[in-house]
């Protein structure tokens, strides 16, 4: 007897479903985050942020949330290493304190402008790729040029 197994790929849903059953309630406390991260070695421009638990105030445990960067430097390395090391204050720097969590997800795309603009102004040169922050099921992104997010959920997979 021959048996054949076929796997198929768990069926994609609508980012717009997962937000709506975060609001209704049906979310995880602290959902496990799996990452990786890969490069070209040929030239060494990509550059790497990750902090899974980063702490908006320091030593407060219910601030923290998540931040995936790669910095690919198109105008060689100085830019991936710069936009590393400043990108990131830049835009939390652009989002007012004492706000609540609604109130900082609504300014979160701008402060991710203004911190991309704030740190390109400083560079003088064009070299940051991308950076997303994970708050909950609210998934955040900025990219710019060959860069991309891929999120992976248990029910699909979304880019």
């Amino acid at each position: 007897m021959l048996l054949s197994v076929v796997r198929s790929a768990p069926a994609l849903v609508p980012l717009a479903t997962l937000i709506g059953r975060e609001l209704r309630g049906e979310k995880v406390e602290k959902p496990s985050i799996k990452f990786g991260q890969a490069a070209l070695a040929m030239k060494g421009e990509d550059y790497f942020l990750i902090k899974p638990d980063y702490l908006r105030i320091p030593g407060n445990s219910l601030t923290s949330f998540s931040i995936f960067a790669i910095f690919d430097g198109h105008n060689g390395i100085s830019a991936a290493i710069f936009a590393k090391e400043n990108l990131l204050n830049h835009v939390m720097s652009a989002i007012q304190q004492g706000i609540d969590r609604e109130e900082r997800l609504q300014a979160l795309p701008r402060a991710l402008v203004v911190g991309f603009v704030k740190t390109d102004i400083e560079f003088q040169q064009k070299g940051i790729a991308a950076i997303d922050a994970f708050f909950g099921i609210y998934i955040t992104c900025e990219d710019l040029f060959d860069s991309f997010c891929l999120v992976g959920f248990s029910i699909g997979v979304f880019r």
